[in-house]
This record gives structure tokens, sequence and C-alpha cells, in this order.
């Protein structure tokens, strides 16, 4: 008598765990990236945002002859941005502060809601400079981007 062997479907046990392996190797080495970009992308959008509201400082300003905060900005519409106009955006939370005399200066800053201690705090004033400072908040002292 001949023993038939018959034919094998599929992959072994040690093929699938080499597979997910090697999965998790790629997934060690991207995830770190990933966060990276994420963050650089939130900054990006922090910046941006600061932009805006200084757009729409200047504009208010010329139109009132004094500046606002963010409520006052965004029922002028002068702030068309939904999550902006509630102070918060892409993991950043936003402040206008008003000088004692609001014909005078504003102050706005972008502060991490999350990785306080570890992201980039912004700042930005009448002046138009943003100003930035990595894991404490920003003021006008804080070295300007360039």
């Amino acid at each position: 008598m001949t023993s038939r062997r018959k034919s094998q479907k599929g992959f072994s046990l040690i093929e699938l765990l080499i597979v997910v392996a090697i999965i998790g190797i790629l997934a060690a080495i991207a995830i770190p990236y990933l966060e990276l970009a994420k963050q650089s992308a939130n900054a990006g959008s922090a910046l941006n945002s600061l932009r805006q509201i200084h757009s729409g400082e200047v504009s208010y300003r010329t139109a009132y002859a004094r500046y606002a905060d963010i409520p006052m900005l965004s029922t002028a519409g002068y702030l068309n941005d939904g999550h902006l106009s509630n102070g918060h955006k892409s993991n950043y939370n936003f402040t206008i502060t008003l000088d004692a005399d609001p014909t005078l200066n504003y102050e706005a800053t972008a502060t991490p809601a999350f990785q306080p201690t570890s992201s980039e705090h912004y700042f930005i004033d009448a002046t138009g400079v943003i100003h930035a400072q990595p894991g404490a908040p920003a003021d006008v002292n804080s070295p300007p981007l360039k």
C-alpha cells in the first residue's frame, strides 16, 4: 500500500507568528513618528489660528477702534472658524486677553491641551509677532518665530 499525503492548504502556526511579529515591529517603529507628525500638524494649525486671530483683531480694530475677545470677534463675523470661536482647536486652547485700555493692545495665547510640558506654547499681540516657548506658557519675552 502506498500512502498518500493530503495536500496542505493554508499557513502553519509558525508562519502566522512570524507575520504577526513583523507587523508588531513595523508598528513599534511607525507609532512614534505618527505621534510626532500629529503634534507637528497641531502646532501648524495653532500658528494659523493665531494668524487668523490677529487678522480678525486688526479688522475689528479698524471697524470699532478697539480690540475684541473671542466671543466679540465671532459675533462680529471676524472669526469664522467654529472650533476657534469656542476657544479650542487642534488640541490647543486659545485665549485673548484685552489690555486695560482695549484700544491699545490685546494678547492671544495658544496652549496645548495635551502634553503641555513637551509641546510648544504660542503667543501673539498687536504687533503681529508670534512668540513660542517649548513646555511653558509663551509671552512677549519668549523667542519670536522666524
